[in-house]
């Protein structure tokens, strides 16, 4: 049996250790605006792809699907209208036919390193139900496109390597509804 101040002690000893062990696990919290918990912006195509989008961080998540050969995806030809790049991620939620696709495409005089005003090519944001029914499409082609740039810092052909940043903002004319993507950047080989 322990004395009532070695039982004191004790029990104040098992409570700081509970309070440490509990503070250990906590997680960082990220505030908006935080892009620290994004990929870094590398150029070893380590396949990363991340973006805020209005303020808070995604990256993509979820299985494979049929449309896109990997998760996220970048396929560019550099011999079809002067080079044409697809880049292209998605987030799978937890009902499995519902998911968010972000796709920048840009279909003519694509070839180097450089920065590429994406205003006339096709920038969208989807949060899809794919049962047919779109809850928010956000489309460069039928909606309000600005601050719409792709700055590619790497493009390899010998080993399929692109890499690079971009941002754009994309607006409902008729509810006036955002969609702002800011700091994404990708490091990945494509197809």
């Amino acid at each position: 049996m322990l004395h009532k101040p070695i039982k004191k002690a004790w029990l104040l000893y098992v409570c700081l250790l509970t309070l440490f062990a509990g503070c250990s696990k906590c997680n960082k919290t990220i505030s908006p605006n935080d892009a620290s918990s994004l990929p870094a912006a590398t150029e070893t195509g380590a396949g990363t792809f991340g973006c805020m989008l209005n303020g808070q961080p995604w990256t993509p998540v979820g299985q494979q699907l049929f449309i896109y050969p990997r998760n996220p995806t970048i396929i560019y030809d550099p011999t079809y209208n002067g080079g044409t790049l697809r880049l292209s991620a998605y987030i799978s939620t937890d009902r499995k036919d519902l998911m968010q696709t972000l796709n920048i495409i840009c279909d003519s005089n694509f070839s180097s390193i450089g920065e590429y005003n994406l205003t006339n090519s096709k920038v969208s944001f989807d949060y899809t139900n794919l049962n047919g029914s779109s809850e928010d499409n956000f489309c460069s082609c039928e909606d309000v496109a600005s601050n719409c740039k792709l700055i590619i810092t790497k493009l390899d052909r010998t080993n399929k390597i692109m890499s690079g940043t971009f941002s754009f903002t994309l607006q409902k004319k008729e509810t006036g509804k955002k969609v702002t993507i800011t700091d994404g950047r990708f490091d990945m080989k494509f197809l």
